[in-house]
């Protein structure tokens, strides 16, 4: 896009040299595919730009909206870098607009996709403008909600979890003990059911992506509350079962594609609980409540499962 235009901390909205929004190249969290990009702050709240910067040469844009969130770093952002790979577009690039953190995985994958951190553009961290006299933005991989099948296959193959030694753990569970949110109430009775099983406990922020993908190829067998931990999924061995629990009116699809993607079998296990109203919007009402597990339900769906296997 000669002259095109880049704006919000999340780097998010794209536009044309003439102010025409790019509604397939952006992004708005906060509906079912995504909110309306016109619906967004730019439109309802913002009377003009504010601070503005103009980036000479060619400026590539790859991180939008959830880029400090595991899941959609590897799948809404990490891709849009690999599509201007196979494009052979890289060395074309004079800066990279990066959104991130310095989270451990986030620098863990830049350095995988061999990026050196001085070809990222440092962000501010407030809503700008930025123009550039090229600006080469990658599509989205996927509409949000979605999980497009190559992205997985890429990230499989990013950290080769096939060409490393597998960790041996056939029976996991991804805990998220160490979140906040999404907690298991019950947890002292449902970590005791597990060890009957023979389930062992893992905390995935511990362990590098590389590592999480040598335990998850291994896997025969995983549990977890729902939550990016369950991103790890795209390592996943065809084959292999798959639990999510989840609250009674949360019912989001990411990690049934995944593991649908990926030849496993899926079971969405819900918590106790009562469902919604139909018309309740499960994306603006964020599902972060604790969860209580039906004991006996539990016990049940583990023994047809891991009966004598």
């Amino acid at each position: 896009m000669p002259n095109g235009k880049v704006y919000g901390k999340d780097t998010n909205l794209i536009m044309s040299s003439g102010n025409l929004l790019s509604t397939d190249l952006s992004r708005e969290f906060g509906a079912y595919g995504g909110k309306p990009v016109s619906e967004g702050d730019l439109f309802t709240r913002k009377l003009h730009y504010g601070r503005s910067e103009h980036l000479k040469g060619t400026t590539a844009v790859i991180t939008t909206k959830g880029h400090a969130n595991f899941h959609h770093w590897n799948y809404d952002c990490l891709p849009r870098l690999q599509m201007l790979r196979e494009a052979g577009l890289l060395d074309q690039v004079d800066r990279f607009l990066i959104r991130h953190q310095g989270q451990r995985f986030q620098l863990e994958s830049l350095a995988r996709m061999g990026l050196p951190l001085d070809r990222i553009h440092a962000l501010p961290e407030e809503d700008m403008l930025i123009t550039s006299d090229v600006l080469l933005v990658p599509s989205l991989p996927s509409v949000l909600g979605t999980v497009s099948p190559w992205v997985t296959d890429f990230l499989a193959g990013l950290y080769d979890p096939d060409g490393a030694e597998t960790s041996g753990y056939e029976r996991i569970f991804l805990s998220r003990k160490k979140v906040t949110t999404r907690q298991i109430v019950n947890q002292a009775e449902f970590k005791a059911l597990l060890e009957e099983h023979g389930i062992r406990e893992l905390f995935p922020e511990d362990h590098s992506v590389a590592e999480m993908a040598r335990i998850v190829v291994g896997a025969r067998f995983v549990i977890s509350a729902h939550g990016s931990g369950l991103s790890n999924l795209c390592f996943l061995k065809p084959g292999a079962v798959v639990v999510d629990i989840l609250m009674p009116h949360h019912q989001d699809a990411y990690y049934w594609q995944i593991t649908n993607i990926r030849g496993g079998r899926y079971i969405g296990f819900f918590g106790a609980g009562e469902h919604p109203d139909d018309d309740v919007d499960l994306v603006a009402n964020k599902i972060d409540e604790d969860i209580h597990i039906d004991m006996e339900q539990m016990r049940t769906l583990l023994n047809r499962e891991l009966k004598g296997g």
